[in-house]
């Protein structure tokens, strides 16, 4: 996962009452005087990088960005939102979560004996989030290089994480709560102003979009949102071969959600060889944006349900079952487009056999799809010669 989302992070100037040692006030008071980009408010973006699985614990770090050289930061503090069925409830409070300082964090005062620059102030719990405050030992101080330490214009190392997982076989799917930040010290920039977080975005935040199988006909799609300003509702579109896409489902959306938010749909509606599906995401205004298509084959050929001799046919070709039938079959056949060209029932009967006439279709390559009465479907492929 790669997560990159833009704040202004705002800095103290104020210099503090208990710097009383004359060597570090005289050299502080000469860096404050001679310095030309002394900063009170800036731009940082932070990153989720690294995620892997390491045993039964779940690896990631935060990364710090600054959009302009002489960035110094001063106190920071993160809510990272988490899937509870991968980290369990109230990690933090269950001694699951250990956070180690890396780079921008890592900085001594030699002044003071070598004294650390920032300390971790606390790690705690909030729902389903993790959240950590950081400062520096000179909380109020000018920021510095002597009391602060500078954020780089390329991504630095902030945070390191290792969590112990609740269950490794699910996606912890981390993102920021952007809008609890916001609500602390950081604020989007854009177009040359500031805006609360949440005045300048897509109404989606969308972490995921899957479809897997979920048996020999039915597919299980699901997807989940960090984020949601003014949502409406999900369009679930559907494509077979090299037909259009179509409206297959539409499911209500939160509204207006921090929160990781799931969802699913069961689509039940026949496949094809080929299915492709995407996510229609539309605001309450009507705009819309849309999803990455994910695909998934059926394989149908190779069953043992049903053959089709003679294969490649000219004028006919029978359609055998080789075993018992539970009911009536409903059959058609498709060319390459995904058209439907003829359609039928296959009655059971003492023979299970049928003939099935295709005098007046040209040569080519055709499909045949039988469907059980309770929707599983057996797919063969057909030749015709001329």
């Amino acid at each position: 996962m790669y997560l990159n989302h833009e704040f202004t992070l705002l800095i103290n100037v104020r210099l503090p009452n208990f710097w009383t040692m004359k060597k570090l006030l005289f050299t502080l008071i000469f860096l404050v005087c001679s310095s030309s980009i002394l900063l009170s408010q800036i731009n940082v973006a932070f990153q989720i990088r690294n995620e892997q699985v390491v045993g039964g614990n779940y690896e990631f770090d935060v990364y710090m960005v600054a959009d302009a050289a002489g960035t110094f930061h001063s106190r920071g503090q993160l809510y990272i939102n988490f899937n509870p069925l991968a980290f369990g409830n109230s990690p933090v409070t269950n001694g699951n979560v250990t956070s180690t300082h890396l780079a921008l964090l890592n900085e001594v005062i030699p002044l003071l004996g070598n004294a650390p620059k920032y300390t971790t102030v606390n790690t705690v719990d909030n729902g389903s989030r993790i959240v950590i405050t950081w400062q520096s030992l000179f909380l109020g101080a000018t920021p510095s290089s002597l009391a602060h330490t500078e954020v780089p214009i390329t991504p630095t190392p902030l945070y390191h994480f290792s969590v112990v997982m609740a269950n490794p076989a699910i996606n912890p799917n981390l993102f920021f709560s952007l809008g609890l930040m916001a609500g602390q010290q950081y604020y989007l920039s854009a177009s040359g102003s500031e805006l609360p977080y949440g005045d300048a975005t897509l109404p989606v935040e969308l972490l995921s979009f899957t479809a897997d199988k979920a048996n020999d006909h039915d597919v299980s799609i699901n997807w989940a949102t960090a984020a949601e300003r003014n949502s409406d509702y999900f369009i679930l579109e559907k494509q077979k071969g090299q037909g259009e896409f179509q409206e297959i489902a539409r499911v209500d959306a939160a509204g207006f959600s921090d929160e990781f938010r799931a969802y699913s749909h069961l689509d039940q509606t026949g496949m094809a060889n080929v299915v492709r599906y995407r996510l229609r995401q539309v605001d309450i205004d009507g705009t819309f944006s849309l999803s990455n298509t994910v695909e998934l084959t059926f394989d149908f050929f190779d069953n043992d349900k049903f053959v089709l001799y003679p294969n490649p046919a000219k004028s006919f070709s029978m359609i055998k079952a080789n075993g018992p039938l539970e009911g009536n079959y409903t059959y058609r056949l498709s060319d390459l487009q995904g058209r439907s060209l003829m359609r039928g029932v296959f009655e059971q009967s003492f023979s299970n056999e049928m003939r099935l006439d295709v005098s007046r279709l040209a040569a080519g390559t055709y499909y045949l799809t039988l469907t059980s009465p309770l929707g599983k479907s057996y797919m063969n492929k057909l030749s015709i010669q001329r």
